[in-house]
């Protein structure tokens, strides 16, 4: 059993500041809350954004052949279909989020 405010086999000298509520694993700085971004996030690379299509695109392969999989009479387990569907949803989110820190053209009147 572990004290509360600190995560089991962690060093509980270093979890001394209570954490934020709802917000597990925030914790507070002295003087209030934590700081905003000041500056946008760089962008992402071409490379990276080509890598994170790729690895969107192979786990949405690699579900879509555990779907058939699962139709026909090879035997399947719902909890590898559960996670063949979580990496999927991952790696989709992972590219939306690059996607979304790619400065946006501007728009011609």
């Amino acid at each position: 059993m572990h004290t509360p405010g600190t995560w089991p086999g962690s060093d509980s000298a270093t979890r001394t500041q209570p954490l934020l509520s709802g917000s597990p694993g925030v914790r507070r700085t002295e003087g209030g809350p934590l700081p905003l971004m000041t500056e946008p996030p760089p962008a992402v690379s071409a490379e990276t954004l080509d890598s994170l299509r790729d690895d969107a695109r192979h786990e949405r392969n690699r579900l879509a052949l555990y779907r058939a999989k699962v139709l026909g009479s090879r035997p399947t387990s719902p909890g590898r279909l559960r996670e063949l569907e979580r990496a999927s949803a991952r790696a989709e989110q992972r590219l939306a989020n690059a996607l979304r820190l790619q400065p946006q053209p501007p728009r011609s009147p």
